[in-house]
């Protein structure tokens, strides 16, 4: 094994993936005995679209063994992994709609999410304003503010010679539209983790939570899901 490969993916690596359990379902079935996958996967179910760098960040684990466990994940289904622009973007598979994505890539950026909060918690202010708060230049922030009109989250409103940004409602009415969307990715994790050889067992099954019981008698494993992402867009 090449020497910079760090010892997080050296053990990873080394998980017995082929070996044979009881009925002849291979250890690769149960992808989510991993906990760092268990964790990438719950982590995305909440926030679609987090970069690689973040996801290392948050959840303290290399960016090579982030990469190796999102392969697995892709592999597996229950990722989907495309790229848009200039970055690799990640969101499970079947959550959100294809028209819907660029709303969480957007967010996905520390920056522009800060600046979104912002809005939402001191409406009205001016360009000018945002942009000494945050400490840049106008064309920093328009850049970053012409994002967020884009795809919906904001709206501006010019009075003379200054120009107001306030926060639209695209957020909570996506969450309000989006039940059948929700149940049907529910039913798609349940069932994707039982043709896998699981035997989930629903713990607690809310609008936008989803908390599974995995694994065998000897070794069981909480999985925490995110149903509804565009409640939990805004949380980190």
């Amino acid at each position: 094994m090449s020497r910079n490969v760090g010892k997080a993916l050296e053990s990873a690596i080394k998980e017995p993936d082929n070996i044979k359990r009881p009925g002849g379902i291979s250890e690769n079935a149960r992808i989510f005995d991993n906990k760092i996958r268990r964790n990438i996967f719950s982590l995305l179910t909440f926030h679609p679209c987090l970069g690689l760098k973040d996801i290392s960040d948050i959840l303290n684990v290399s960016d090579t063994t982030v990469k190796w466990h999102i392969g697995k994940l892709v592999a597996s289904g229950f990722l989907v992994e495309r790229k848009l622009g200039r970055k690799r973007s990640m969101w499970p598979e079947g959550q959100i709609d294809d028209e819907d994505v660029n709303i969480f890539c957007v967010l996905s950026s520390k920056k522009t999410k800060a600046l979104f909060i912002k809005i939402i918690n001191e409406p009205g202010m001016t360009q000018k304003e945002y942009a000494q708060d945050f400490e840049m230049t106008h064309q920093g922030l328009s850049i970053m503010v012409n994002k967020l009109i884009n795809i919906g989250l904001v709206s501006v409103m010019n009075e003379g010679t200054h120009t107001r940004y306030y926060p639209t409602r695209l957020l909570a009415e996506m969450s309000e539209s989006k039940y059948d969307r929700t149940k049907a990715f529910r039913d798609f994790i349940i069932e994707k983790l039982r043709s896998g050889g699981e035997d989930p067992k629903v713990i607690k099954s809310s609008n936008d939570r989803l908390i599974l019981e995995i694994g065998q008698k000897s070794e069981i494993h909480v999985m925490d899901i995110g149903l509804d992402p565009f409640s939990t867009a805004l949380e980190i």
